[in-house]
This record gives C-alpha cells, structure tokens and sequence, in this order.
C-alpha cells in the first residue's frame, strides 16, 4: 500500500529511502511491512558501524524460511553466493533482523546476535547472498 501512495513499484522500493522511513514506521506501528525492505533499511543504518570494524554488511534470503536479515560478516561474498555458516560461527559474525526486533521489542538481543545464536542461523538453514552494502 506505502508504494502503491508513492506511485513506486515494489521493486523500487529497497533503494527509495523516503519508501524505507515509511515502511518502518509502518511495521512499528502496526506489524506489517516485507522482510526484504526491513533488511534494505537494516543495512543502510548499520553501513557506518559495518565501515568502523571492517566488517562486510550483506543482506540475505534464506528460502526455506521465507525471510531477509543481514549479516555483518569479515568474509567476501558475492550475490547468489550460499552462506557458510561454519566459517560465519567461527568468525563471529552477527544477524541483524528488525523484524525480530519489532515483533519481541523487550528481548534485544533478537534484534542482532550472533549468527551462531541467532533463533534463525544457529541451525545452518540455506541461505543466499542478495547483495552486498557500501
């Protein structure tokens, strides 16, 4: 509906910052919104924290689950690439989900964790690389 106002295609919308602030506030509001937009607005807010510990910022698709998080990792990856969670555990790489976030707001540490602890990649589930943030 948020795009539909703007007269903006889905497909435009990770890259529409005005689209972003609209859908997150959305999804506090109310719950709704798509997880791979609350990715696109993860990773745009946590690009200077990734730049600062050089650490690579990533969002990803893990299909079987139907879902969009991102991972701040010091591996390369490219698009369409599968995750090795292995090598994300012993590298402490973190997930972050601001779906989680806002779904359990008192629990924090739902909003980022680990990937080695996260509820959805402590099981090593499929995952791919959508794209990499700057």
């Amino acid at each position: 509906m948020i795009a539909k106002k703007m007269g903006i295609a889905l497909t435009d919308g990770p890259g529409n910052k005005e689209y972003l602030m609209k859908l997150a506030a959305a999804a506090e509001e109310n719950g709704f919104g798509q997880c791979n937009e609350m990715a696109a607005l993860a990773a745009s807010k946590l690009a200077l924290i990734s730049q600062n510990y050089k650490l690579n910022i990533y969002t990803f698709q893990m299909p079987d689950s139907n879902q969009a998080m991102v991972l701040l990792s010091r591996n390369t990856y490219r698009s369409s690439n599968l995750i090795n969670w292995g090598i994300e555990f012993n590298s402490k790489s973190i997930v972050a989900d601001l779906w989680q976030g806002i779904l359990a707001p008192k629990q924090p540490e739902f909003l980022t964790s680990y990937a080695k602890i996260n509820l959805y990649t402590k099981s090593k589930p499929r995952a791919y690389i959508q794209t990499q943030f700057w």
